[in-house]
């Protein structure tokens, strides 16, 4: 028998939108919680490669994660683009790795990324990743990722941020960690301004990401209903022949 890697596994896997056959190829490995963060490098993913990954097709692949690959515009057009992206999640991608052009699995995708990955679910390093890629139009970007991983900031609370109310409110608690940290006071109305619209940004996003969640959740069902009875069909179909092949030789 011909023997198949489990790294072309999962990248096939990808391009059939197989989640069973990405599931088991890394199942298969010797660590498979290691392995699901394994990275693409000079345009191959495990040592394989398809010539649309590579740089003179562009593509910069370069340190991404399968889930960046996955979410990718020139991934597509391959089947159950949901499904494959909510698998590798399930399985433990780190979602805040970066590839070579500082980009993560959600700065590729981020309709695709949310719907698997919902704002509620975000810990503190997820909104620390969020900051640094959303957050360059702050002055004191530093500063302000410092106090969001002193506070311990998490999704649910970013969410209720996108407030205004809530907003201000939250921004007057944090005055005096601000200065400590070296926000100077004449800058606090301009940043304040660009934090509350890229927060405002991420939950009309997050809200986008839901609405897919939910088509893609229901498209599912309907599939799942749909080879259940194409199954259910094809069992009385058999039983049927058999049950008139047994007439027959009654007969």
């Amino acid at each position: 028998a011909v023997h198949v890697s489990w790294q072309f596994s999962i990248i096939e896997a990808n391009r059939e939108g197989d989640v069973q056959k990405m599931i088991d190829a890394y199942k298969s490995t010797e660590k498979p919680k290691e392995t699901i963060n394994l990275l693409t490098k000079k345009g191959g993913y495990g040592g394989f490669r398809y010539m649309t990954w590579g740089h003179a097709y562009g593509g910069e692949p370069n340190g991404q994660t399968m889930l960046h690959l996955a979410a990718r515009e020139d991934n597509a057009q391959y089947p159950r683009r949901y499904e494959i992206a909510k698998t590798l999640f399930d399985l433990g991608t780190d979602m805040t790795i970066r590839d070579e052009n500082d980009r993560t699995p959600r700065d590729v995708n981020k309709k695709l990324v949310d719907s698997v990955f919902p704002l509620s679910k975000w810990r503190t390093e997820h909104c620390l990743s969020w900051l640094q890629s959303r957050g360059k139009g702050l002055n004191y970007q530093e500063k302000w990722m410092l106090l969001f991983e002193m506070k311990g900031i998490r999704g649910p609370a970013v969410h209720h941020l996108a407030d205004k109310d809530h907003f201000d409110k939250w921004i007057s608690e944090q005055l005096s960690d601000l200065t400590k940290l070296g926000l100077p006071s004449e800058a606090l109305d301009r940043e304040m301004h660009v934090l509350l619209r890229i927060v405002k940004q991420l939950d009309e996003d997050n809200e986008i990401g839901r609405r897919f969640h939910k088509k893609s959740e229901r498209r599912m069902k309907r599939e799942k209903k749909r080879i259940a009875d194409e199954k259910a069909a094809a069992e009385a179909k058999v039983a049927e022949e058999a049950r008139l092949a047994a007439e027959e030789e009654e007969r």
